[in-house]
């Protein structure tokens, strides 16, 4: 996961059309696994707006979550939940991807609409959180 684009702003759109339109979409299709890969994929757009914004880079997604908890979480900048939320959804989405495939049925299961729902309020905070950072950085 490269940081390739020098425009802040291109990645806070992406996260917000993936978390207020296509996650949302997902979820009204049940399409669990989906809509919790565009949450996911939103909350990456936006800590990636938040360090290109700050001239940071990443260079794989391991990079991105050191740099945005040293730089963003550490220093109180950003909550520590958000920080928790965004290692959650990144330890699920690993773990939905490269997990141990002998528990296939686990994998499956966890992409329901019970465990997908209660993840919009916290990613819509998360974004709105991290908006509300980079605003404070013009």
């Amino acid at each position: 996961m490269i940081i390739v684009e020098t425009d802040y702003t291109k990645y806070l759109s992406r996260a917000r059309t993936l978390l207020l339109y296509d996650a949302q979409m997902s979820f009204k299709n049940q399409y669990w696994e989906r809509c919790f890969n565009d949450i996911y994929r939103a909350c990456i757009n936006a800590v990636s707006a938040l360090l290109c914004k700050n001239k940071m880079n990443a260079k794989t997604y391991a990079d991105l979550k050191i740099e945005f908890g040293r730089q963003f979480v550490k220093t109180g900048k950003i909550a520590k939940e958000d920080g928790d939320f965004l290692i959650a959804l990144m330890d699920q989405r690993y773990e939905s991807e490269y997990g141990d495939f002998s528990n296939i049925v686990e994998r499956f299961t966890f992409f329901k609409e019970e465990t997908v729902e209660p993840l919009f309020v916290p990613a819509k905070k998360f974004l709105q959180d991290i908006e509300e950072l980079i605003g404070h950085n013009d």
